[in-house]
């Protein structure tokens, strides 16, 4: 870069501005390397850290799943897109990540996943409350577990966070429950 003086990175600059000229016109005028061109350029803020032209700057972006346009903050960031951040919003990408993680461990979709929830009322199929368990990440009621048979690989229900814990413990074996059941009335327990 030291192979121009101040004048004719001007002049570089003028080309690309003024005259519309590509950083191959250019180079071939100067006849330099075409990376040498962009160099010159990005030290006049032309282009951004990927090389790509620098875009105004924006204080907002349309969803392109949802079609809302929310603030920048609202989108993850994303190095190659031309703003720095992703075309889809946080809350469309989080919809689309537990949907792929609902079919990838359940065979479910996250849609089935919110019918199933739909018509349980949203309440355990077992106990018949809401989810008490809160998670420590965001400090709301986890969602209700899906309980699924790990043999046959079909969803049962959606149960609350004890509820699942507890089928879990007795392997889901119907005769220690019965078991535990006998035991708990053995002890006057109703």
């Amino acid at each position: 870069m030291g192979m121009f003086t101040l004048e004719e990175k001007q002049e570089i600059l003028r080309l690309h501005k003024e005259e519309n000229k590509t950083q191959t016109e250019i180079a071939r005028i100067k006849g330099v390397h075409i990376q040498t061109i962009m160099r010159v350029l990005n030290g006049f803020g032309v282009f951004s850290k990927t090389g790509r032209r620098k875009l105004p700057e924006v204080s907002e972006r349309k969803c392109t799943i949802c079609g809302e346009v929310k603030p920048l903050s609202a989108f993850h960031t994303h190095k190659n897109c031309p703003c720095g951040k992703e075309y889809r919003c946080r809350t469309c990408m989080n919809i689309k990540h537990e949907d792929r993680r609902m079919r990838k461990f359940y065979g479910i979709s996250l849609q089935q996943y919110e019918e199933r929830l739909k018509s349980q009322n949203g309440l355990c199929a077992i106990c018949c409350k809401g989810e008490a368990t809160i998670d420590p990440r965001n400090g709301k009621p986890r969602k209700l577990s899906v309980d699924h048979d790990h043999e046959r690989n079909i969803v049962r229900g959606l149960l609350c966070q004890k509820c699942n814990v507890s089928l879990g413990n007795f392997d889901d074996k119907i005769d220690l429950l019965e078991k535990a059941i006998a035991y708990l009335k053995s002890k006057g327990v109703t």
